[in-house]
């Protein structure tokens, strides 16, 4: 029943995102954002205090086939997302360009994914809601 209820509320959540324009330039009218519900949530640094890296994430898509794609995919998105993220530093994680750097390499490895595993492009962008450091 819980399995029910999360893919109805899915298709309607991606019903409701797709963009109408005004997201800037790029954003076309057919674009779809799909939020990682839950957020990300990693230890990273190596030996040591325990870091904490929480990042939530939204992912524009093309198109409704291509977030299905993305939803059918979701748990190897997020165990690859998750272990990059473990694999950030201290000095990645303390400036603007490292953070920027690990939205980079997850778009890149969710491109890749999408890519691989359904055969379609149409990942066009992804961004942060929230992304939480705890040194």
């Amino acid at each position: 029943m819980l399995k029910v209820l999360t893919v109805i509320l899915w298709a309607l959540s991606v019903q409701c995102l797709a963009s109408g324009g005004g997201g800037g330039s790029e954003a076309s009218a057919g674009s779809i954002y799909i939020t990682f519900k839950p957020p990300l949530i990693a230890n990273f640094g190596g030996p040591g205090r325990l870091k904490y890296l929480k990042a939530d994430f939204s992912l524009r898509v093309d198109n409704s086939e291509v977030a299905g794609a993305v939803q059918h995919n979701m748990p190897l998105i997020r165990n690859n997302l998750l272990a990059l993220m473990a694999r950030q530093t201290d000095e990645t994680m303390s400036g603007q360009p490292g953070k920027e750097a690990l939205r980079q390499e997850a778009l890149k490895e969710i491109q890749s994914i999408i890519k691989t595993e359904a055969d379609m492009d149409g990942i066009l962008d992804l961004f942060y809601n929230n992304l939480l450091v705890q040194k």
